[in-house]
């Protein structure tokens, strides 16, 4: 039997062929210049630190008040859409509440177009304890809610805790309590529902604003959850350490629990994509420090069942206690450190934003130096470059094709208007002609340069380049 004739020997691209055009060592050795801002980054990493309360100072926080307060609000008032009779009524019940500790409270309305709503007036409610200095601490509350429910936890429970805060430290109250270096805000917010408009509103409109050194705001805050720190801005910053600090450690201390905050991957997102339904947002994005205190989800629940019986008393409680010590804290007189402008929290340290972004661009360079090689060994060998620009010119004419028909749209006015911070999904009304209309044109010029984005001819060497870079950045 004849011997087989040995196969023949497959050898292996040269590199720098079109076969083989990417130089391997090359993408590898670049990675080693990440190690450098990793290690900026290991530097970087510090750990707040946060104010102290005066010792002996008890807490004068009622939780059983607060809790009476939130259900006489429930239940008088349970429907408190903004706009609405439910909206005015509360609103003066909560002026009457405040007026006996000798408050001068003082309205801000204003009004915002909701769409199919039309025109709505709204009603910010707001109450200072003057101190030595025109610097303000702000505590705050949403009074509105859907009118699905009674709002009783979102957020009749928050409003009550600002009450009782408001009464304890009321200018009637007498000299028990430690003089106010800074001023206090007790400030009641519409809108709510609607996208945090009434927090927006103050925050860009209100005389007192300016002299905002440190806000802290409760929404939703006598629920089963654990207590939770909400700190994303509508912009890519954070609020300042000290007073997240600050905060965390008085819920640690009454409730004996580390209270949860957004993982490290989801405050990423968070300065990638800034965008926040609770009302700290407006204030950290024009780098006042804020956070929300909430025992809800990271999104507003807009739940049928918010009735006054489901109310924890305890942990309304803990939570007015804890923040009632975070104000005595800061009005020891010590101004909180900026910090900055924008950081990750792991665990109990935090990573600087700046650090991060050195090293999300050195993981760029070895994308960019194998390309540049790619370039250079084409020019080299000789090897066409412009059928690989034509590859990208055509993807790239598609999706153009597709951002000016979204911008014609607009021009034309069928995406509609709104607010500036949008409402939860539920209230969107969806254009759904013009999302139809959009679908159909880029249909169209999808067919069009299909023959280019999808040839039917085998390609040519060289435009493989055009799809080489990509493999080599994963």
């Amino acid at each position: 039997m004849a011997a087989l004739p040995p196969a023949p020997e497959r050898r292996r691209p040269r590199p720098g062929s079109l076969e083989r055009p990417i130089n391997g060592r090359l993408y590898r050795g670049t990675w080693l210049l990440v190690g450098l801002p990793l290690l900026v980054l290991a530097f970087s990493v510090a750990r707040p630190g946060a104010l102290q309360p005066p010792p002996n100072l008890p807490s004068a926080f009622d939780r059983d008040a607060a809790r009476s307060l939130a259900t006489e609000l429930a239940n008088s008032w349970p429907s408190r859409l903004p706009g609405t009779p439910g909206a005015t009524g509360a609103a003066r019940w909560l002026n009457d509440q405040l007026t006996p500790y000798g408050y001068q409270v003082r309205q801000e309305r204003f009004t915002a177009d909701l769409g199919s709503r039309g025109r709505v007036q709204f009603i910010n409610l707001l109450a200072l304890r003057p101190g030595r200095s025109l610097k303000t601490i702000l505590l705050m509350a949403h009074r509105d809610d859907s009118g699905a429910g009674a709002g009783a936890d979102d957020n009749a429970s928050g409003t009550a805790a600002l009450l009782e805060l408001a009464r304890a430290y009321a200018p009637s109250a007498g000299p028990s309590r430690v003089p106010l270096p800074y001023t206090l805000a007790f400030l009641s917010t519409d809108g709510a529902v609607d996208g945090g408009l009434g927090a927006a509103w103050f925050a860009a409109h209100a005389a007192e604003a300016q002299n905002v050194i440190g806000v802290i705001n409760l929404d939703t805050i006598a629920g089963a959850g654990r207590p939770r720190l909400e700190l994303a801005g509508d912009t890519p910053r954070s609020p300042a350490p000290g007073l997240v600090e600050t905060v965390r450690g008085g819920l640690e201390a009454e409730t004996g629990a580390e209270p949860t905050r957004p993982s490290a991957l989801r405050q990423l997102v968070d300065l990638g994509f800034p965008f926040s339904l609770y009302e700290q947002a407006p204030f950290v994005t024009r780098g006042i420090p804020a956070v929300t205190i909430t025992t809800a989800a990271d999104r507003p629940a807009l739940g049928l069942h918010d009735e006054p019986g489901a109310l924890k008393t305890a942990r309304l409680g803990q939570i007015g206690r804890a923040t009632q010590n975070a104000v005595d804290a800061m009005q020891q007189g010590i101004a909180l450190e900026p910090g900055p402008p924008s950081y990750i929290y792991l665990g109990t340290r935090v990573v600087r934003g700046w650090a991060i972004e050195l090293v999300l661009i050195g993981a760029l360079l070895p994308f960019l130096a194998v390309t540049v090689d790619l370039f250079a060994r084409c020019r080299r060998r000789r090897i066409r470059v412009a059928p690989a620009l034509r590859s990208y010119r055509s993807r790239l004419g598609f999706w153009l094709w597709c951002g000016a028909l979204f911008g014609l749209f607009k021009l034309a006015g069928a995406w509609g208007g709104g607010p500036a911070r949008p409402p939860s999904l539920t209230n969107v009304q969806w254009p759904a002609g013009a999302l139809l209309g959009l679908a159909a044109l880029a249909a169209i010029g999808w067919i069009v340069a299909r023959d280019r984005l999808l040839p039917r001819r085998p390609v040519r060497a060289e435009e493989v380049i055009a799809g080489t870079p990509v493999p080599c950045s994963r």
